[in-house]
């Protein structure tokens, strides 16, 4: 799950450390991707088979996502109130619920910001090494999706989203230290081994590969940023 709301099914085992990086069956496109595929349809220099392989899709599902969308968008605007009533205006009697319910947006900060923490913890416990994004987190938090466009409502929360959400580079990082802790206990600490369990291919930033490295001659480096 991406936080830009792509959503897509893996399916194992994976035979070598790159098809962890490999899309199975799309759950749902997300916004951003529909948006970009609108401004794709818009170039009329494009052939459908290239603008979806722009997309990474098949030109059938380009197709249909893209018009779909249109049509319920147009829908959308044609759709106005209808209204049919056979009796005159005056003798018509509407009643309107004024009544709002209050909300204690300190309150809730509070909890949902004690729900992510906990969900924190509990992704960091976790047997294999899962990162921590602001989706993971408002999946496993069961916080409302308007966190992420409403932050300023709930600034606890959204200090402790930003505060723990790793980038690529802090969760390879976390995946090398857990590598190294079991590769240690069976004495076969080496980088080959270690690049192989963590899933860190060559094509990892400099950081990375320096980093890898620096935990290798030290004894420091076997427990940092757990």
């Amino acid at each position: 799950m991406c936080d830009c709301g792509f959503n897509y099914i893996r399916t194992g085992p994976d035979s070598t450390p790159e098809d962890r990086y490999k899309r199975g069956r799309i759950e749902n496109f997300g916004p951003l991707w529909l948006k970009v595929a609108k401004e794709v349809e818009l170039n009329g220099d494009l052939s459908l088979r290239k603008k979806a392989r722009l997309l990474g899709v098949d030109p059938k599902t380009f197709q249909e996502k893209v018009l779909l969308d249109a049509e319920i968008d147009k829908s959308k605007e044609k759709q106005e109130p209808n209204i049919t009533c056979n009796v005159e205006p005056e003798f018509i009697t509407v009643k309107i619920n004024t009544t709002k319910v209050r909300v204690d947006w300190g309150q809730r900060d509070k909890e949902l910001s004690e729900r992510v923490f906990n969900s924190i913890k509990c992704i960091i416990e976790q047997a294999t090494p899962v990162r921590i994004t602001k989706s993971e987190l408002v999946r496993s938090a069961e916080l409302p999706s308007s966190i992420i466009y409403t932050p300023d409502k709930l600034p606890l929360t959204s200090k402790m989203i930003n505060q723990y959400i790793e980038s690529t580079e802090d969760f390879q990082k976390r995946r090398i230290n857990w590598a190294m802790r079991i590769l240690r206990e069976r004495n076969e600490l080496v980088e080959w081994k270690i690049r192989r369990l963590a899933g860190i291919t060559n094509r990892c930033s400099n950081k990375v590969q320096l980093y890898i490295k620096s935990c290798l001659n030290t004894y420091d480096g076997w427990f940092g940023n757990e």
